[in-house]
C-alpha cells in the first residue's frame, strides 16, 4: 500500500469543504465588486494561515483578514482595475485605427503596460495575504515575483485563463465555489514563489 500517495489523497479530500466554504464567502463579499481586492486577500490569506493551523475557524478568519486587508486591497483593486481599463481601451483603439505608426509606438507601449499590471494583478492580493509593505512597495514587489518565477508566472496564468474558461463555458454552476478552487490551487505556486521571504514558512515580513 503506498501510505505516502493515500496521505496526500486524503489531505487533497479534506479541503474540499473548505475550498467550498472558502469559495462562497469570497463570491459573497466580491458582488460589491469594489470589494474583489480585499475578498481576494482575505481569501488567499485564510488559505495560508489554515494550511499552518487546520485549528483555525474560517468563517471569523475570513472576516478578520477581510477587515485587515480592506483599505489597502481596496486601492490597489481600484487603480489596477482603472489602470487595466484604461490601457485596454487604448490597445482596442489603436488595433482599430488604420495608422500603422499609432499602432507600432502607441499599441505596442499600452500593450506591454497592460501586460504589467495583468501580471501585478493576479500576484499582488497573494503578496498582501503574506507581506506587510506600502502601497507601491506591494505592486512593484509583485512585478518583480512575476518576473523572478517566469514559469510559475506563466503556470498560474494558464490555470486560472483556464479554471476561468471552463467554468463559464461548462460549469456555470461552479460559480460558487470558483474563487475556492482557483485560489487554493495558485497558493500551491505562492508558497512556492513567496517562501524565501518568510521566515519559517509563516508569518509575514515587513522588507
Amino acid at each position: 500500500m503506498n501510505t505516502g500517495s493515500d496521505e496526500k489523497i486524503w489531505n487533497l479530500a479534506s479541503w474540499i469543504p473548505h475550498i467550498v466554504l472558502l469559495g462562497v464567502l469570497w463570491l459573497v463579499t466580491s458582488l460589491p465588486i469594489i470589494t474583489i481586492g480585499a475578498s481576494t486577500t482575505a481569501l488567499y490569506s485564510c488559505i495560508f494561515q489554515f494550511r499552518q493551523d487546520h485549528h483555525k475557524k474560517l468563517i471569523p478568519l475570513y472576516f478578520e483578514q477581510f477587515k485587515f486587508h480592506f483599505k489597502q486591497a481596496t486601492i490597489i483593486w481600484l487603480i489596477l482595475l482603472i489602470a487595466s481599463l484604461i490601457l485596454g481601451i487604448d490597445v482596442f483603439y489603436c488595433i482599430q485605427r488604420n495608422d500603422e505608426m499609432m499602432f507600432v509606438i502607441c499599441g505596442t507601449a499600452s500593450a506591454v503596460l497592460l501586460t504589467f499590471t495583468l501580471l501585478i494583478l493576479m500576484n499582488v492580493f497573494a503578496y498582501l495575504s503574506k507581506f506587510e509593505n506600502s502601497i507601491k512597495d506591494t505592486m512593484m514587489k509583485s512585478l518583480t515575483y512575476a518576473f523572478k518565477d517566469i514559469f510559475r508566472t506563466t503556470l498560474n496564468a494558464v490555470i486560472l485563463i483556464s479554471i476561468t474558461f471552463l467554468v463559464i463555458t461548462l460549469f456555470p454552476q461552479f460559480i460558487l465555489i470558483y474563487g475556492g478552487i482557483v485560489c487554493f490551487i495558485l497558493s500551491i505556486n505562492f508558497e512556492i514563489m513567496f517562501s524565501k521571504n518568510i521566515p519559517g514558512g509563516r508569518g509575514s515580513k515587513r522588507f
